[in-house]
């Protein structure tokens, strides 16, 4: 009996709505705060000092997931085609554009 009672006192009230109108609300609320910022007198201050580092450490967040995965994939796929060893001299060259041409976008 005790034990319905606290499984059900545990349980999250609130549930957390999907990926798209997570989304939406992102874009309404992103909405909302450039028409109020638009004619306001600090709003330099606003965007230098608070939406300026946000997006900064948004990007860096991205490329600190999107770089591993991308150079993993690349490593291993080629690995995989064992191209070093059927084609040679030519097998390193191509391997080595390979490896470099999808990083060159994220410098």
């Amino acid at each position: 009996m005790t034990d319905t009672i606290a499984t059900q006192t545990n349980k999250r009230t609130f549930k957390m709505p999907n990926l798209g109108i997570q989304i939406l609300i992102a874009l309404v609320l992103g909405i909302i705060a450039g028409i109020i910022l638009h004619n306001h007198s600090s709003k330099i201050w606003i965007i230098d000092n608070i939406f300026y580092p946000a997006g900064q450490i948004l990007i860096l967040m991205i490329k600190m997931i999107v770089v591993p995965i991308v150079v993993s994939t690349l490593t291993v796929g080629i690995a995989g085609d064992k191209i070093l060893e059927t084609s040679g001299k030519w097998g390193l060259k191509q391997s080595s554009i390979l490896r470099s041409l999808p990083l060159l976008p994220l410098l």
